[in-house]
């Protein structure tokens, strides 16, 4: 299976995203181990977007009321979200 140069470019640009965002969670003071978890979220949740054809720019409410996730996922995920925005 052959990988795509779009789609090839959007993987470098996750795992430059993914880097960065742990360096900063590592910066700011988060154990390693809830940074891992944090990365997961990150990057599973990009790849969510990804095959939807979703946009981080789009509000996480809007998002994950289409799947029906709680409070708490929309709060860590708005979190993420903001992160990735920037």
């Amino acid at each position: 299976m052959s990988i795509k140069p779009l789609e090839a470019q959007a993987v470098c640009a996750r795992d430059d995203l993914l880097r960065d965002f742990e360096v900063e969670l590592l910066r700011q003071g988060y154990k390693p181990s809830t940074v891992a978890k944090k990365k997961k979220l990150f990057a599973d949740l990009n790849d969510w977007l990804q095959v939807h054809e979703l946009s981080a720019g789009e509000p996480p409410t809007q998002v994950l009321g289409r799947i029906g996730a709680g409070q708490d996922v929309v709060d860590e995920v708005s979190l993420v979200l903001q992160y990735a925005a920037i």
